[in-house]
């Protein structure tokens, strides 16, 4: 007797589906399922194994999309660093993945980052284009992005939102600074959505990647941005990882590069919501413009770690949560371009290769340029000092 987890859109689906894949021989003689959570993962009893069967991550993804992700998942099964995909649907809409039994990881516990870094290396070092049938040739973000821009303008031709001009504004400056300083490195298979409740332990205990849906190739930092924004590194930590990740000292130019990352994968929290919000909409004294304006307006209500431990509760938002999340996001992605003009700007001026070391107290001393942060914002090791080497 085992157990495969099924995620389906409705119950209707769930006995086709089953049936289908029974007759190509993707799954063995099921007994029974029963719902699990919000009607959409499924507790399926069957003989022989263990397995998770997933279901389009979009309901408006075509088959080449779902063909894209099974790949891209069956590329890092090979590295060791998602579960083994063991059967595919004709269509490629359903995959049966190899169940793990371990936790998620505890979002209120601190990430390991050797263990972190470990993982994200194998899978970026390791991938290869050649391995992907049609493999997309732009760079994932910046093309997932600008999609999701001209996306949220069509919902929006009746009055522009000024927002979403300040986005494209932005995102045209990054991608401008991105081909200057990186359009020369090699793409790398990316997860790009690392929050905790995508990273598992298997039964060695080791770190599983799930979820390919947003996955591509992409510069090696954009995983690293992400892991950031998701489990709310502090400037130390950042470092760390950094460090760790380049096996090389982190300069003021690494350093700089970096901050330009960083912004990224908070435009994927202020345009997914923004499109989400518009298409909910009902409020007929509001309409969705104006709402965007007013929270641009007023004080912020929560910080950006608000709405992630909102993610992991599962809560659902309402139309007017979606656009204050929308707000909080672009907030942090105006700090973080501050951040990111003034290392550059820095550079600029003083055109020095020196680094700068932060030491504290049991943190060993690594170089890094960290003129805004302040020694609150570095933690509670308030014995900092800044010094040249």
């Amino acid at each position: 007797m085992s157990f495969c987890l099924l995620k389906i859109n409705s119950l209707r689906e769930v006995p086709c589906v089953i049936a289908k894949l029974v007759q190509e021989g993707k799954l063995g003689q099921v007994r029974r399922w029963s719902p699990l959570k919000d009607g959409k993962v499924w507790l399926i009893e069957e003989w022989e194994r263990l397995c998770v069967l997933r279901g389009p991550g979009w309901f408006d993804w075509d088959e080449r999309r779902c063909k894209l992700e099974v790949e891209l998942a069956q590329e890092a099964a090979r590295l060791n660093v998602s579960p083994q995909v063991l059967g595919i649907s004709a269509d490629y809409s359903y995959t049966i993945i190899e169940y793990i039994s371990g936790p998620e990881l505890n979002p209120h516990q601190p990430l390991n980052l050797e263990e972190m870094v470990m993982q994200l290396r194998a899978l970026h070092l390791g991938s290869s284009e050649g391995n992907i049938a049609n493999c997309p040739s732009e760079w994932t973000s910046f093309s997932r992005f600008f999609r999701q821009l001209v996306k949220a303008k069509l919902l929006h031709t009746t009055k522009i939102l000024p927002i979403l001009c300040d986005m494209e504004a932005l995102l045209v400056s990054l991608q401008a600074e991105f081909q200057n300083t990186c359009g020369g490195d090699k793409r790398v298979l990316c997860h790009l959505d690392l929050h905790c409740q995508n990273i598992m332990r298997n039964r060695k205990g080791e770190l599983q990647f799930i979820d390919f849906g947003m996955a591509g190739f992409d510069h090696p930092y954009c995983d690293l941005a992400y892991v950031t924004m998701y489990h709310a590194l502090g400037p130390l930590d950042q470092l760390r990882l950094l460090s760790l990740y380049s096996k090389v000292q982190v300069t003021p130019t690494l350093w700089s590069k970096f901050l330009m990352f960083r912004i990224l994968p908070y435009y994927s929290k202020m345009l997914h919501p923004i499109i989400r919000a518009t298409r909910e909409w009902t409020c007929e004294r509001e309409s969705v413009a104006d709402a965007m304006m007013r929270l641009r307006r007023s004080p912020q209500s929560h910080d950006f770690s608000y709405y992630i431990e909102r993610l992991y509760s599962g809560q659902k938002r309402s139309p007017m949560e979606w656009l204050e999340y929308a707000d909080c996001a672009w907030r942090r992605v105006r700090q973080l371009e501050i951040e990111w003009r003034d290392a550059v700007a820095a550079l600029a001026s003083k055109s020095s290769s020196r680094s700068l070391l932060v030491k504290g107290e049991g943190v060993k001393p690594f170089p890094v340029q960290l003129e805004r942060c302040s020694t609150t914002e570095l933690g509670k090791r308030t014995a900092l000092n800044l010094m040249l080497p």
